[in-house]
């Protein structure tokens, strides 16, 4: 029993977004800690990597699933109509969920 215990176990290697992130935290500390720059320099790369910092976490955070928003329909006149009940509708619920509401919307007419 102690020996299983003191063998290493194979590992699995880390999500690419585990390692981009953290690759992304080390050029913020670096540019931090970078002596040779001006203030105003570090901020600019900072925010540089701040927001790539971001959009990596946006990406993360959204759906793997693409959603199908509902199309628009377009019309050739100059006038612009309301948009529908159903356009409201599907507009008032969160993008994640769109597509649900999509069907329902379909099952109810």
């Amino acid at each position: 029993m102690q020996r299983w215990k003191s063998e290493q176990r194979p590992r699995l290697p880390p999500a690419p977004q585990v390692v981009q992130t953290a690759q992304l935290q080390n050029e913020m500390n670096h540019v931090l800690n970078e002596e040779t720059l001006s203030p105003s320099e570090k901020a600019r790369q900072y925010g540089e990597v701040l927001h790539k910092f971001q959009q990596s976490h946006e990406k993360a955070r959204s759906p793997s699933v693409p959603t199908v928003s509902p199309v628009a329909t377009t019309t050739t006149t100059t006038t612009t109509t309301p948009p529908s009940l159903q356009d409201r509708i599907l507009e008032s619920v969160p993008h994640t969920m769109r597509r649900k509401a999509q069907l329902l919307m379909g099952m109810l007419k």
